[in-house]
């Protein structure tokens, strides 16, 4: 465990779990993989020159790659990942420790990913013993977009973001909380098949100079935008902040991945692009079937699955393959059924055989023929039937001819493509945090909303077994019951300690002094949130181990304000909030499986060496203590009630506080942002509108 210098720091949070977290049809979650992959690059330290060389025999003796591993390393690396940020009050330590079969399958995923490639070999799809890899453009910018995340500046950045390696503005889509599907709307749509079409047709030939990036001095300085749509030799130029030379940049910003084969559409390269704001590579012209048909600017299924898993973070080949899908569905591209294309009437095919043409829409749509293609195809959009959105059922969500005083920063925020829009407005006006730390609060009351329904669902099950218990005789049933019972207690738990996780995060990265992304709000609110977070009368954590499957995860911090006086005291009544008894409600017949040792991170890597643990270092007050002197329980708790009890009680209290801040930032944007986005040009060229009725 760290320790800032003072030996009464303790621990202010630790959250330990077993297992990724998954999608419903079982794959690792989006987030999850970035985040490892990132820790991955961050603690091989990879470097310019490399020591790594290959060992293709048909290759030159000793050919380094620049920023190069093998696999052996990695494996034996992911065994012990750990990253320490430190910053004014606080010290965050991330560590994983994933088993070598586990690692393998990673890697794996990474390269299926598009995250990392083999410089030696570039059509080789998939890892092998022996074989060199590399991180690609869209991998360092997973990397790059991870570090501005936990608040890695200057010298604590890889060196491989200070290079031309760094070229790639990747387009990271909303996601859903619970399934990792993409959140969209038809808006967002026709804005990421514009970003899927570049400014102008980007149509390859041989004969083209390799795509101008953009300077790496820009790249460090530009923030994390999530929804951002905004030669065989490789190595990178080096870029050092306190000595840098834009001139000589201006004259070496050639990407190292830029080669006329490998970016070539009907190349079998395992990664083509290099930057995202060119669009997918184009046939000027091509004719098809027995009477020569002319068709101007198509593309293959290929080429366009290419572009999305270079360009965005779709981790897999299906998610991307839905992506154009919905362009097809909406009507913005259209299959040629003429030979020798294989396209099928209905649905993508992703193969170098099908091909696909703009429709009339896709055409407006596009910033090719005017400068305001978004806006004349949303004109004629509204005549068409709309695509569902993975998060509403809602349909034809954009209506014409809006005027900006009907609009309101509520229905900028409820549709996805409008919200990014504005989003890139915050940015430019340097106040993205106050849309960043709303929508994660936001995220925060969905997940205690569930948590009340699976604590509220508990509670039935309880009263209902107790109903039944003097009846009851058969064993079998009595089993099944507490299988079940143990399901749902397994299942509070967990989502307590997500919610207690979100808790700190947004803490840790917003509210805290020194915070990366410290936000202006009252010095009275964010020190009543202070006091009861860094509680140093509260010795407990709750961490909740559960079912053990992959790996573990834990979150614990280190914090100066020992010495302050944080007097506020739990209040009994506010329990009633929980609408039950947790004593009742986790009594001695709940055997579960609670740890009630101090955490720390030696313990953690004994328990499983396929675990993956995240630790924030401060005071230790995952929750607070119950059992004041005028506040006693009519009955003694039990201990798992005890831990239960004092983490739901720190979210029920924490939980008002937060909507206070959230107030306050909608109440920022509102009356500041707003006003200033609704006459930008950005605004005007969006053409933005929604249907106020579909907002109530």
């Amino acid at each position: 465990m760290l320790s800032n210098g003072q030996s009464n720091a303790k621990t202010l949070h630790e959250t330990v779990s077993r297992k990724f977290n998954k999608t419903p049809s079982g794959r690792i979650c989006t987030k999850d993989l970035k985040d490892i992959y990132s820790m991955l690059i961050i603690c091989m330290k990879l470097q310019e020159r490399s020591s790594c060389r290959s060992r293709f025999k048909l290759l030159p003796s000793g050919k380094n790659y620049a920023f190069s591993f093998n696999i052996g390393d990695a494996v034996i690396q992911m065994e012990n990942l750990s990253v320490v940020v430190n910053l004014s009050d606080t010290s965050t330590t991330i560590t994983y420790g994933i088993k070598p079969g586990l690692a393998n399958n990673l890697i794996h995923a990474f390269m299926d990913a598009k995250l990392l490639h083999c410089p030696s070999d570039r059509t080789r799809t998939e890892p092998k013993i022996g074989v060199t890899l590399q991180p690609t453009p869209k991998g360092v910018a997973v990397l790059q977009n991870y570090c501005h995340k936990i608040g890695l500046k200057g010298n604590e950045l890889p060196p491989i973001l200070k290079t031309t390696f760094n070229s790639m503005d990747l387009i990271c889509f909303e996601r859903h909380s619970v399934t990792d599907s993409i959140i969209h709307s038809d808006y967002f749509i026709h804005i990421l098949f514009a970003r899927f079409l570049g400014q102008t047709p980007n149509v390859w030939s041989v004969n083209n100079k390799p795509d101008e990036i953009p300077s790496i001095s820009q790249r460090l300085e530009q923030k994390e935008n999530p929804f951002d749509f905004s030669q065989n030799a490789f190595s990178g130029n080096y870029y050092d902040g306190n000595n840098f030379d834009k001139k000589k940049e201006r004259q070496s910003l050639e990407s190292p991945f830029a080669h006329k084969f490998f970016t070539n559409p009907e190349s079998d390269s395992h990664v083509q692009y290099y930057i995202s704001k060119k669009g997918v590579r184009l046939y000027k012209a091509k004719k098809f079937g027995a009477e020569n048909t002319l068709f101007s600017y198509c593309f293959t299924g290929k080429a366009a699955l290419q572009w999305l898993m270079d360009c965005s973070d779709c981790m897999y080949l299906d998610e991307a393959a839905e992506v154009v899908n919905l362009f097809l569905k909406v009507g913005l591209i259209s299959p040629i059924t003429l030979s020798p294309s294989e396209s099928p009437i209905k649905g993508f095919q992703a193969s170098k055989s099908a091909y696909y043409c703009l429709s009339d829409r896709g055409w407006d749509v596009s910033h090719w023929n005017t400068e305001n293609g978004i806006s004349l195809a949303l004109m004629e959009m509204y005549n068409t039937t709309s695509i569902t959105s993975s998060c509403s059922n809602d349909q034809n969500n954009l209506s014409p001819n809006p005027s900006a005083s009907d609009l309101t920063l509520k229905d900028i925020l409820h549709d996805p493509g409008s919200r990014f829009i504005f989003r890139m407005h915050l940015e430019k006006d340097f106040c993205v945090e106050n849309l960043d730390v709303y929508i994660l609060i936001l995220e925060f009351e969905k997940q205690m909303s569930i948590l009340r329904k699976l604590l509220k669902a508990k509670e039935l099950h309880k009263n209902k077994e107790h109903m039944d218990c003097n009846t009851e005789k058969d064993s079998k049933i009595i089993q099944k019951r507490m299988r079940v019972k143990k399901a749902k207690d397994v299942a509070i738990i967990k989502f307590a300690n997500e919610c207690l996780s979100k808790v700190y995060a947004i803490y840790s990265s917003y509210l805290s002094n020194g915070a990366p992304y410290e936000i202006n709000i009252a010095d009275s609110l964010k020190a009543e949130i202070q006091s009861l977070l860094v509680h140093p009368n509260s010795p407990n954590d709750s961490r909740f181990p559960t079912e053990v499957q992959e790996g573990q995860e834990g979150i614990s911090t280190n914090c100066d304000d020992v010495d302050k006086d944080y007097s506020n005291k739990p209040n009994c009544s506010e329990s009633s909030n929980l609408g039950i008894n947790v004593n009742a409600l986790f009594s001695d017949d709940c055997k579960l499986s609670l740890s009630t040792a101090t955490p720390s991170i030696s313990s953690s890597s004994s328990v499983s060496d396929q675990s993956k643990k995240i630790s924030i270092n401060t005071l230790k007050v995952s929750s607070l203590a119950i059992a004041e002197d005028n506040c006693v329980p009519p009955t003694p708790m039990t201990p798992t009630a005890e831990y239960i009890g004092n983490s739901l009680l720190l979210l029920i209290r924490i939980e008002p506080l937060f909507q206070k801040v959230n107030q306050h930032m909608y109440f920022l944007m509102s009356a500041d942002s707003f006003p200033k986005f609704i006459t930008s040009d950005l605004f005007k060229e969006s053409n933005i509108s929604i249907k106020k009725e579909l907002l109530q």
